[in-house]
């Protein structure tokens, strides 16, 4: 009988760099640094509104706020049922504007999370919300240019470059121990929460960006360096 030849084993395939926003990358202090600080909404005081549903907001109401400050002891004036109106006034308009104040500090949030994100995006060169919950060392490896690059005059590329990168003060500063002990770690692949535990694959995407401005600035300084770049009778 004739054998059937077996099927080969399908190869992983490499996460393809989503298509990137228009417009070059922001440097990515300014991506990270927002020079707009985020204004706290009325009378919420520490409380972690994000956390905090809006069915479970504070909303007494007029007569409520009213009955409260009337325990005061404004039932025997004579001007007490004026004032008790005034307040619910007073109170009306604080609540709505409590609650809308609420309401646009948390849409200033929703639209900083999204420029960030757009930007973010751009400066690594991939969704990386997309990404799935866990990926393999070569997935995570794909995610950085390694191609040929020279470092002190010697081409450099794969590991050897990102190790390399990786040891210097933009890249984490890792000593060999501290680097090999990353890549035993490394080999089972990872998951985001090894890398966050709040912000899905966020460090990851900081840290390609990191990696992709260096090696443009190393790029940069390299053909700065070479005989057809130097300014005229510069030596």
């Amino acid at each position: 009988m004739k054998k059937t030849a077996k099927p080969a084993p399908k190869k992983a395939r490499k996460p393809q760099p989503s298509a990137a926003p228009d417009g070059p990358p922001l440097p990515l202090a300014k991506i990270l640094y927002d020079p707009v600080p985020l204004v706290l909404p009325w009378h919420t005081g520490g409380v972690d509104l994000e956390s905090l549903p809006r069915a479970a907001w504070p909303s007494p109401s007029p007569v409520e706020l009213a009955t409260v400050a009337g325990a005061c002891g404004w039932a025997n004036h004579a001007d007490g049922p004026g004032k008790a109106m005034d307040l619910l006034w007073d109170c009306a308009e604080v609540i709505h504007k409590s609650q809308e104040s609420a309401a646009h500090f948390l849409e200033a949030i929703r639209t900083k999370s999204e420029w960030t994100h757009t930007e973010l995006q751009k400066a690594c060169g991939f969704d990386y919300q997309k990404l799935p919950d866990k990926i393999t060392r070569a997935e995570f490896f794909a995610l950085f240019n390694t191609e040929d690059l020279k470092v002190h005059g010697e081409p450099m590329n794969g590991w050897a470059l990102f190790n390399h990168w990786h040891s210097l003060p933009e890249g984490g500063n890792l000593t060999l121990a501290k680097s090999e002990a990353w890549h035993a770690l490394l080999r089972k692949g990872f998951g985001w929460k090894q890398f966050s535990s709040d912000t899905r694959w966020d460090f990851l995407a900081v840290m390609v960006a990191r990696f992709n401005e260096w090696r443009r600035k190393t790029a940069a300084r390299n053909k700065a360096g070479t005989m057809k770049n130097l300014k005229q009778n510069e030596k």
